[in-house]
């Protein structure tokens, strides 16, 4: 019964759009949201956390941003360098690979950035 009502406030959350950060239990180390009363899987009361111990999406998202962001300048680079370029030369094939390379990487990026915060 516990555990239905926690899923129906989780799903509560995520309807609503709210954001919950995560903090570790200081009992058992099992992260639960800093707005709950009580650890979900040992039951230890939650006491204010400091600051630096949440986890929140925009904090963890930073390095696929910074990624994502290398790879439309990889992206960029290389189609400058493929247009500008004479058709057989040396630098038209370093723009393709250049563009190509960059190319997959934003999709490889933009797929970690999705699996990792939905």
């Amino acid at each position: 019964m516990c555990l239905v009502y926690i899923v129906v406030k989780l799903v509560q959350f995520r309807i609503k759009g709210l954001d919950m950060a995560l903090i570790k239990c200081g009992e058992c180390g099992a992260e639960v949201s800093d707005k709950a009363s009580a650890c979900v899987k040992c039951g230890a009361p939650i006491t204010q956390m400091k600051e630096e111990q949440r986890v929140t999406t925009q904090e963890t998202g930073k390095p696929i941003k910074a990624y994502t962001l290398m790879a439309v300048i990889v992206l960029i680079v290389g189609m400058l360098m493929w247009i500008s370029a004479v058709t057989g030369s040396t630098t038209e094939v370093i723009g393709k690979v250049l563009f190509f390379a960059g190319l997959g990487l934003f999709f490889v990026f933009r797929s970690l950035a999705w699996w990792e915060h939905g």
